[in-house]
């Protein structure tokens, strides 16, 4: 449950960065940390944690990565601009939730 409104959340910041201040892949990554340290049950921060780990470890693999960097410095790292780097990860969460549905 917490999942599926979490995925809705991103994806409708996705379709309007600007309305929530999120500027770059690094404002959205604090939305993600902000998200994951809500006052919420402990069976839905586990949740709420695979799925965001399960995340990273999708970017690290789509990015051919040797090490396990954290998803924000990869997206952003081979972006070519911040508006750039929101576009990439709005495409490469979307591709990793169809993954998981």
């Amino acid at each position: 449950m917490v999942n599926e409104h979490f995925i809705k959340f991103i994806q409708s910041i996705n379709e309007k960065p600007g309305m929530y201040l999120v500027n770059n892949v690094r404002d959205m990554n604090l939305i993600f940390l902000g998200y994951l340290y809500a006052p919420i049950d402990k069976k839905e921060a586990d949740s709420l944690g695979e799925l965001i780990s399960g995340f990273n470890m999708f970017v690290n693999k789509h990015y051919k990565s040797k090490s396990d960097y954290h998803w924000a410095k990869l997206i952003y790292f081979h972006s070519s601009s911040d508006t750039n780097s929101i576009e990439v990860f709005s495409t490469l969460f979307d591709k990793f939730v169809k993954g998981i549905r």
